[in-house]
């Protein structure tokens, strides 16, 4: 068997790949790695397998700073926006092998249109699925605390628009507090899906930390924005416990994930006034009703008072009645026992002049002017015989006056 040496196996390869392809050609891959170097771009390219997005195929480009001056006249500043990790492109390349440095891809031409028709397919495939999933409504229909006042904000702590969001909450005019706990991640290329996953992921753990979440990005084109068009991402933010706020600085399309949200705005400005307005719609409520129990206590309590003086005047009216009832009763009383104290005065009167004239009639005097005459011993009224005794000196008075005698005889 022929042995042969590296360069020559290698020249063999790139006469092979010389002779093959004399023509350049068109090549659809993604961006995997990117970088600039003395005016040239160079890019590691991949192929990722549709089910489990392994890399299948990897391959290097480059291109020269005179294609990419080019590039830039056709394309303007689109160049810059296709040129990024994690997007998916067509290149046209001319295919070369060397000895030294292995196959290397020149890039020609960008094709613009295929990278954004390949993100809006994508895109409209996102929203099928969600929908046949049931959960393009699922975060929408959330109800939010009456209050936000504890924001777990996902954002790249170096974003205009995380700074001017915290700023704008920092400074409202209504002296409102807010807890601010951010979840750093990049808002574009392939570690953004990864990166706000995990902050979901994390923000899960305890979600009864925070009221709400905001998803806060300073602006960026269409394929700067192609991220959040993403699937996982926007599934995780339709299942998120806590309602999701959106404001990743787009002023026309909205993106899948702004479609999944309770809330999506055009800027992080307007996601901070939407707080601001939620919880100064709180404090009015509370205002109004703070407003409709003064007025109803007003009312209740003059109605008491009306109530009050009803019954003031009831009870004076009852009490003046039942003074003049118990004044009568008391008249009849006294009248009474006037009757009855006549009744027993004149009673005891009858009585008494019964008695006297009992006492008449046993009074010795009156029985003495009757014709009858009473005997005397020593001034005590003799009854009977048998307290005599012979020679006892006995006094018997009549009528008209009296006699003294001497017992001789019994």
């Amino acid at each position: 068997m022929k042995k042969y040496s590296l360069f020559e196996l290698q020249a063999y390869l790139q006469r092979v790949i010389a002779l093959n392809f004399q023509e350049p050609l068109w090549v659809n891959a993604e961006i995997f790695q990117i970088k600039e170097s003395r005016g040239h771009v160079y890019l590691e390219l991949v192929d990722k397998n549709e089910n489990s997005h392994e890399i299948r195929a990897q391959c290097q480009a480059v291109i020269w700073s005179k294609n990419l001056v080019k590039l830039k006249r056709t394309l303007g500043s689109t160049v810059f926006e296709l040129l990024k990790d994690g997007i998916e492109v067509s290149l046209q390349v001319e295919v070369s092998y060397h000895p030294v440095y292995g196959l290397k891809l020149s890039v020609l031409h960008l094709d613009a249109g295929y990278t954004l028709g390949k993100m809006e397919l994508l895109r409209q495939e996102t929203i099928l699925k969600l929908k046949k999933q049931g959960l393009l409504e699922v975060n929408t229909l959330k109800k939010p605390s009456r209050i936000l006042q504890r924001i777990a904000i996902i954002s790249s702590a170096g974003a205009s628009g995380y700074l001017d969001f915290t700023e704008h909450l920092k400074s409202n005019e209504f002296n409102y507090q807010f807890s601010c706990t951010l979840f750093n991640c990049a808002m574009q290329g392939r570690l953004l899906e990864p990166e706000i996953l995990n902050a979901f992921q994390n923000i899960e753990k305890n979600p009864s930390r925070f009221d709400v979440i905001a998803i806060i990005r300073g602006g960026g084109s269409k394929l700067d924005l192609a991220g959040f068009d993403l699937y996982p991402v926007a599934r995780a933010i339709a299942l998120s416990p806590l309602p999701v706020l959106t404001g990743i600085g787009h002023e026309t399309d909205a993106t899948v994930s702004d479609l999944v949200a309770f809330r999506s705005f055009k800027t992080p400005t307007a996601v901070a006034n939407y707080l601001l307005d939620h919880n100064a719609s709180f404090e009015s409520d509370i205002l109004t009703l703070w407003q409709q129990i003064i007025y109803r206590s007003a009312k209740v309590l003059n109605l008491n008072q009306e109530r009050l003086k009803m019954l003031q005047q009831q009870v004076f009216q009852a009490s003046r009645r039942s003074i003049q009832n118990e004044t009568r009763l008391v008249e009849t009383a006294r009248e009474n026992v006037l009757d009855e104290l006549k009744k027993s005065i004149s009673f005891e009167q009858l009585r008494m002049q019964h008695l006297v004239e009992k006492i008449d009639l046993v009074n010795p005097v009156n029985i003495l002017q009757k014709g009858y005459a009473m005997t005397f011993r020593d001034g005590e009224w003799i009854k009977d015989k048998q307290s005599l005794k012979v020679e006892e000196v006995l006094t018997t008075r009549y009528r008209d006056g009296a006699i003294t005698s001497r017992i001789e005889k019994i």
